[in-house]
């Protein structure tokens, strides 16, 4: 409350003893005297109000501190204070009382509107604005609907006087006498101040409280600020070193293709030196799309592009599979390969080549972060309708602070400026991605750093019996095929061509879609490998026209593209396209395509 209460307690009294001086006829036959007793207590509980709204910490103990002084001071039967409902049916809702109540509010059903059970003395003080009497509740025809439960408790009459904020009515200060007509007009200017008391303080405490939900609002707004502002920082952090681990990742191969280049310049064709070039070129060529795949797979995931192409697998077997695959990259590190399977079969419903990748790249962690002489463990099991399966190893551990985030992306444990591991931080990432779109779920736990690590991944099984496998397609013979190549990276088309032509293919080359659509109509080959990304016309609308043109309506088109998602093979079937590679497209796919009849 504000210092202008002590000057509010001074007028009040003045202005009582002003109307003192020249009282009118009193309420209820009450002598002078008693008048004067029953002006003073008003008066008393005028002033102990203001003394309560000084010290209020809270609008409720404000309420029923003020409630229970009037009780108190003034001797009334019952006192209560309730507020406009802004509902449908513009309720009173009751907020504090005292005196002789018994269940009283219970039955009012109060509301301010212009209604039968709105015409009482609070609903009509509410809507009015203006104080409302009612000097005998046996007779007043506005208080019918509550004379019963009113006389059952001795009331006899009743003031209900507005609370008001900026000349709006937001709640009433009713008080219940004993006796008919006992508010005398001193009286009632008495209470009509301390109503207006009372709303001054209730209006000032919801400030203050607002002000104190703001603050909290923008302390707690701060508080998140910072910590976006440092979950940003991290993730720059984490993409800083994921780029330098790129860029190294994307150096070592090269460097190699680079060095054997330059041995196969000089080597013979047919010496050791040259054949170990062309070996070591193959395998650095396949890192890079590896690499490029993660890259792919995780954008996938995280956009929720990916799909599933989902059978029922038998998981032990794919388990020990995958094992044998990996087992020599595991071997060559120096570290034990060892399973522990179920002996009967664990059928789940998934895309068996998903959880090969999951299971490849939790084995190549294990082996990346397991000395020489170390163990690798894979474990299979069921339990409660999922299988379980999980990768423990004996290796260097993960600190216990980022076994919540290592399944992020681009968050690596320390391992120096040499990044002798290698890799990019993507592995896990994917495998939480790749095991929850399977409705699945992974973990990590390590005891620390140096103890070792286990992953453990939970799926759900399948149900049912395993469906009879899918017949192999039929094999074809080789032989020789016209073929377009529409490509105008002028390098890729070149090297993809002589690949073809030492296969005894006879191939031409164009290097945008209006000579591609051009050499078509003048060839008419059996198969058109078309770009998708050409600089003139997109390979879509090289595949349309071409599709248009009767005389190629037994050309086979091929698109090649960097984007493999299932929309990019969907859209160029519409396009007209009978088959889509990725690039760099897989020789054994482009021969099986080349071999086929028809």
């Amino acid at each position: 409350m504000s210092s202008t209460d002590d000057r509010t307690d001074q007028s009040s009294a003045a202005g009582a003893a002003a109307r003192l001086a020249a009282a009118e006829p009193t309420a209820a036959g009450r002598t002078e005297g008693e008048e004067l007793r029953r002006l003073n207590r008003t008066l008393r509980a005028l002033n102990n109000s203001s003394h309560a709204m000084l010290h209020a910490t809270s609008e409720s103990e404000l309420l029923a501190a003020v409630c229970r002084i009037v009780v108190d001071d003034c001797g009334h039967a019952m006192v209560w204070v309730g507020f406009a409902q802004d509902d449908a049916e513009k309720s009173i809702r009751p907020a504090a009382h005292a005196g002789f109540e018994r269940g009283y509010l219970d039955t009012l059903h109060l509301t301010w509107a212009d209604v039968e059970r709105g015409r009482g003395p609070t609903g009509t003080a509410i809507r009015t604005a203006q104080p409302s009497y009612c000097t005998n509740m046996r007779t007043d025809p506005r208080f019918a609907p509550w004379r019963e439960e009113a006389i059952k408790r001795g009331y006899a009459s009743s003031v209900s006087i507005p609370l008001l904020a900026e000349g709006r009515a937001f709640g009433a200060l009713t008080l219940y006498s004993r006796e008919p007509n006992p508010f005398s007009a001193d009286e009632r200017s008495l209470l009509v101040e301390l109503a207006n008391d009372l709303a001054h303080g209730i209006t000032t405490l919801r400030l203050r409280e607002a002000h104190a939900r703001a603050e909290e609002a923008l302390r707690q707004s701060e508080q998140r600020y910072r910590a976006i502002a440092e979950a940003l920082r991290e993730s720059d952090r984490h993409k800083t070193e994921f780029l330098a681990a790129l860029s190294h990742e994307l150096r070592n191969p090269l460097a190699a293709i680079h060095d054997s280049l330059a041995v196969l310049a000089q080597a013979p064709a047919d010496s050791q030196p040259a054949l170990h070039a062309r070996e070591v070129q193959r395998r650095q060529i396949d890192h890079l799309v590896r690499l490029v795949d993660e890259l792919l797979d995780l954008t996938r995931i995280s956009r929720g592009k990916i799909t599933l192409k989902r059978s029922r697998v038998e998981l032990r077997e794919l388990v020990e599979r995958t094992c044998e695959d990996h087992g020599a990259l595991v071997a060559r590190r120096g570290i034990a390969l060892r399973t522990e399977l179920p002996a009967l079969p664990v059928w789940i419903d998934a895309d068996p080549t998903r959880i090969a990748q999951v299971l490849g790249n939790l084995l190549q962690n294990a082996a990346k972060f397991t000395p020489e002489g170390g163990a690798a463990i894979v474990t299979l099991s069921c339990d409660g309708g999922r299988a379980q399966l999980a990768v423990r190893d004996d290796g260097m551990g993960i600190e216990p602070e980022l076994l919540d985030a290592i399944f992020e992306p681009f968050v690596q444990g320390e391992r120096g400026l040499a990044r002798a591991q290698g890799g990019l931080g993507l592995g896990l990432a994917m495998v939480k991605g790749l095991v929850e779109l399977h409705g699945g779920s992974v973990r990590a736990a390590s005891p620390g750093v140096g103890c070792g690590a286990e992953f453990s991944i939970s799926l759900p099984l399948a149900g049912g019996q395993p469906a009879p496998p899918e017949p192999r397609p039929p094999s074809h013979r080789f032989r020789p095929r016209s073929i377009l190549v529409i490509e105008d990276y002028a390098d890729a088309a070149q090297s993809l061509a002589d690949v073809l032509a030492f296969r005894g293919h006879q191939v031409e080359i164009a290097a945008n879609g209006r000579d591609g659509i051009d050499r078509a109509r003048e060839l008419a080959p059996e198969f058109v490998l078309c770009d998708i990304g050409l600089p003139d016309l997109d390979g879509y609308e090289v595949a349309r026209t071409l599709r248009a043109d009767p005389r190629l309506r037994s050309t086979v088109l091929v698109a090649l593209s960097g984007y493999a998602q299932a929309e990019d093979r969907e859209r160029a079937a519409r396009a007209g396209f009978d088959a889509h590679l990725p690039k760099p497209a897989p020789l054994d796919q482009l021969n099986r395509l080349l071999c086929r009849e028809g």
